[in-house]
């Protein structure tokens, strides 16, 4: 089998996106549905059981994927930290980027653990870096928290899933009253990434 990184991309994703739906089917029975649905009070044995907001809903997906993340996350969380925690690292780090030829305009930043969207930018960033970053460790004895190939491949995967639970998510953005239709199609996507 060819291991060409795109189509490791497409392997990898949807078992985040299966442990996800896994996770989300756990927490929902240990919590205020486990009732309704052991008990079988529920339609289909709860398996389409109403949730009333459908923004907690992709939070709670969104939830999972960080948790199991996590610890590739705080890799890049700390990468980050590193080259901008004194302005040496930060010069020197800009300066690679010109080499490399990196020509992003936002800069790195470190995420908000408590906001997943700011989660997401930050991965889409560091994912704009990534050239420069083994460069870095090269020039700096310092740097040996540099994440491997197969940690950019997981990034960009779990980025991907990122990105469509933020384009779901920025169709509750705004909207006051927002009704099922106006979102029937984003739990459609939803659902098709989950099976």
């Amino acid at each position: 089998m060819e291991h060409d990184t795109s189509s490791m991309l497409l392997i990898k994703a949807p078992g985040y996106i299966e442990i996800c739906g896994r996770n989300l089917i756990k927490r929902c029975k240990r919590g205020s549905m486990k009732r309704y649905i052991c008990t079988g009070s529920l339609c289909v044995d709860g398996q389409l059981f109403d949730v009333r907001c459908a923004a907690s809903t992709v939070k709670l997906l969104v939830h999972d994927v960080l948790e199991t993340s996590g610890e590739i996350i705080n890799k890049v969380r700390e990468t980050i930290g590193y080259v901008k925690g004194s302005q040496g690292t930060q010069e020197k780090f800009n300066e690679i980027v010109q080499l490399v030829g990196i020509n992003w305009q936002k800069g790195l930043f470190i995420d908000n653990p408590f906001r997943w969207n700011s989660t997401y930018m930050m991965l889409e960033a560091a994912l704009e870096y990534k050239e420069a970053f083994p460069q870095l460790q090269e020039h700096d004895p310092g740097f040996s928290m540099c994440p491997s190939g197969l940690d950019w491949d997981r990034l960009r995967a779990i980025t991907s899933i990122l990105k469509f639970f933020h384009e779901v998510s920025n169709v509750f953005v705004g909207r006051k009253h927002i009704t099922a239709n106006s979102y029937f199609a984003e739990i459609c996507d939803i659902h098709l990434q989950l099976i």
